[in-house]
């Protein structure tokens, strides 16, 4: 009986001990644990049980339901050498843009943002996460730069962490999900 009671005592005490050095190493080093957050989420989101691995959702909802009150109903005209430009604001983004896509359609004007966050807005209130690379940091500013289209095809420039200190960039196809080209700071250097 004595023996089941100490045998308890130091399983709880050896469980008390990891978990008070896990405690301590967690607040000491928050990145272990958030790197390890975003790859846990990223699982999530690739198997569907999440929606998103990077953005609170609260954040696409309120990209999707726009203020009404910011957007401006007037036009606006920007004179020019030998043409003026009429402009209307339709929407209101708080956020840094780093691709803008417009496609005339015969019945509608559609047009695509992209987001620095990670979040294309398709049409007026149809906002979502883009299905970006693992490795994808937001850090310093980084996240997707910059959008292009080529045949179709989506590329992004983002900017990538892959261990503590090491940022690279690399460009990222979204259509087909796969990373082309990447380009580290020891690279560059090297040039």
């Amino acid at each position: 009986m004595l023996n089941a009671v100490m045998n308890k005592f130091k399983k709880f005490i050896t469980f008390f001990v990891f978990a008070l050095f896990f405690t301590i190493i967690g607040y000491e080093y928050p990145i272990i644990i958030d790197n390890s957050k975003k790859y846990f989420k990223y699982q999530l989101k690739k198997v569907g049980f999440i929606d998103s691995f990077i953005n609170k959702t609260s954040d696409i909802e309120k990209l999707n339901s726009p203020i009404k009150d910011n957007v401006d109903s007037n036009f606006n005209e920007v004179p020019g050498n030998s043409f003026s430009l009429k402009y209307k604001k339709i929407m209101y983004i708080d956020d840094r843009t780093s691709g803008f896509f417009v496609s005339d359609d015969s019945k509608n004007n559609s047009f695509e943002i992209y987001l620095q966050e990670g979040i294309v807005i398709k049409t007026k209130n149809s906002a979502e996460e883009l299905s970006l690379p693992l490795s994808i940091t937001f850090e310093k500013n980084g996240g997707v730069k910059s959008v292009f289209k080529i045949n179709k095809n989506v590329f992004l420039l983002v900017s990538n962490k892959k261990n503590f200190n090491c940022y690279y960039s690399s460009i990222y196809n979204l259509t087909k999900k796969k990373i082309y080209f990447h380009l580290n700071v020891y690279q560059i250097m090297k040039i």
